[in-house]
């Protein structure tokens, strides 16, 4: 998988489950890896009592190509503006074809991590020090194909996952 990043311990924003209370099952964690590569692991845990499920992007044609997203990395640099940065992994200038939800399953206890790397486009972002923090945007699986129309029937996490702030490159595996 090509194009995001970053690490933290984490924090969750309004969400809500289907038909459940408004219980924050879910927390967001980031890891950076590999500084020079900027390459960091994104990890979704239930920290929850009940199973769930979340919805973390889009799987575009036919299972080829995994997009997650929205995301969006905040980098706070001491005496500069913060810098917001938005994108979508891999950018994607359109889609013709299938679309289906990228739906992760999460038992109670369970996580699902993802690889992240940054766009080229965007390296220069971080090449000083930064204070990075994370947020992802979860959404509902919308209209489901014919053939997925059991996701309507999963117990479904919908909401914004932001981690807690993580020292670049400091913090960062050796």
């Amino acid at each position: 998988m090509r194009g995001l990043f970053a690490l933290a311990a984490i924090v969750m924003t309004g969400g809500h489950a289907a038909g459940a209370a408004a219980a924050e099952p879910l927390r967001l964690e980031l890891r950076c890896v590999d500084a020079p590569a900027l390459r960091f692991r994104m990890t979704i845990r239930n920290v929850g009592g009940e199973p769930t499920a979340v919805v973390i992007g889009s799987i575009l044609g036919n299972d080829r190509t995994y997009v997650v997203g929205p995301l969006r990395f905040m980098l706070q640099r001491p005496g500069a503006g913060d810098d917001s940065v938005e994108f979508s992994d891999p950018p994607i200038a359109g889609v013709a074809g299938r679309l289906d939800p990228w739906l992760i399953p999460l038992p109670a206890g369970a996580s699902y991590a993802v690889m992240l790397s940054v766009p080229t486009a965007l390296r220069d972002r971080f090449s000083a020090p930064a204070a990075i923090q994370v947020r992802l945007r979860t959404h509902e699986a919308g209209q489901p194909n014919s053939d997925m129309q059991g996701v309507q029937f999963i117990h479904l996490w919908v909401g914004a996952l932001e981690s807690g702030p993580i020292q670049f490159p400091d913090a960062c595996i050796r």
